[in-house]
């Protein structure tokens, strides 16, 4: 089993979103708490990012306020934490399972388009019996949730494959 050097911090600082659609802040909460940010919540995280940003005259939605998070809302949020953080589109399953070995902490999103629905979780292992291993928000627990490699990584696909990496060392 592979799993991010980061697992143990990771497991301990789980936090459970509840019946709410905040798990993109939730999953920053998770992460920064691990890295040492002792207040991170995902809570306030999730109202921190309700509000347009604006770049210039330019406005730049993070999220459907209460709902939906953008991921380049929460990438903002984990930045604005001096987190080194980076979003990626079209990312590939070879990066995957290289960052879990690294000093990388990975965040994905999965999901359907019928029913819509989508969901960021902490990627944290990879076995290659039981598949991918996360952190997830929606669990009330810091259990590790499996998802087969096929079954995960069509509902990644079908959110186009989005990662969101935060380098703690750099």
């Amino acid at each position: 089993m592979i799993q991010t050097p980061y697992f143990t911090q990771l497991q301990a600082s789980h936090q459970y979103q509840g019946k709410t659609n905040h798990c993109g802040p939730y999953c920053a909460a998770i992460t920064a708490k691990a890295l040492g940010a002792a207040e991170a919540d995902g809570l306030k995280f999730a109202a921190l990012l309700n509000p347009v940003r604006w770049k210039g005259i330019l406005p730049i939605p993070q999220r459907i306020p209460q709902s939906a998070t953008l991921p380049w809302g929460t990438t903002h949020l984990l930045q604005l934490l001096k987190l080194n953080t980076r979003w990626t589109p079209f990312a590939k399953e070879d990066d995957l399972l290289k960052n879990l070995q690294n000093e990388v902490i990975q965040i994905v999103i999965i999901g359907e388009w019928r029913p819509i629905w989508a969901h960021y979780m902490i990627l944290a292992a990879y076995d290659a019996v039981q598949g991918f291993g996360f952190i997830d928000p929606a669990c009330i627990d810091s259990k590790i949730h499996w998802y087969k490699p096929a079954k995960f990584l069509k509902l990644w696909r079908r959110y186009g494959k989005n990662l969101i990496c935060v380098f703690p060392g750099d």
